[in-house]
Parts: C-alpha cells; sequence; structure tokens
C-alpha cells in the first residue's frame, strides 16, 4: 500500500517548501508517469512560528490524509476495475486527441 508523508525542503529566504512523498511512486493522472511528489505551492518560516504557520501546517495535514485516503480508494490516477475493460483502440485515440491538444498549444 502506498505511503504519504509530508516532506520539506529548504528554499531561499529561509523557507521550506511543503510537498507530499508517495511510497512506493503513483502514476500521474494526467501523464501516467510514475511521480513521488506533489509540490502543495506553500511553505513556512523556518524561524519565525506564527497563527499562520499554524494553520498551513493543519491545511496540510488535511491534504496529506486526503491524498491518503484518495490513493486507497483508487481515486488518485489508478486504474479502477472498469477502465481495464475498456477498449484498447478508443482509450488510444483518446490519448492522441490529448497530444494533439497539448501541441497546438
Amino acid at each position: 500500500m502506498t505511503k504519504v508523508k509530508l516532506r520539506m525542503k529548504p528554499i531561499s529566504g529561509n523557507r521550506q517548501s511543503l510537498y507530499l512523498d508517495f511510497y512506493p511512486p503513483i502514476p500521474n493522472p494526467d501523464t501516467g508517469k510514475l511521480t513521488r511528489r506533489e509540490y502543495l505551492g506553500l511553505h513556512l518560516f523556518e524561524k519565525a512560528k506564527t497563527p499562520f504557520d499554524k494553520e498551513t501546517e493543519t491545511l496540510v495535514q488535511n491534504i496529506r490524509a486526503k491524498r491518503q485516503i484518495e490513493i486507497q480508494n483508487e481515486q488518485y490516477g489508478f486504474l479502477s476495475s472498469n477502465d481495464q475493460n475498456t477498449n484498447f483502440i478508443n482509450y488510444f485515440r483518446e490519448l492522441a486527441d490529448k497530444h494533439k491538444q497539448r501541441n497546438r498549444e
């Protein structure tokens, strides 16, 4: 079973970037490639602890718990048993269409 951990990475300005670490890696819902990290776009200051930092920590813990539940319920990029029975040709055409749209943008 995949575990979700909250990790911090030092960045400029005496801050720490917050991200989720998945082990073992999970497939990215958009690209299908295996990924271990999801950056949350949130950060904390290393030294000063403000009430805002405590709210951010609570928010991040809630996001981590939500991701863990999504993974356990196979709702985060995993193929469900229904998806495994779909027609490969139709699936491949959908992927090709998405690829063409990305290249046009």
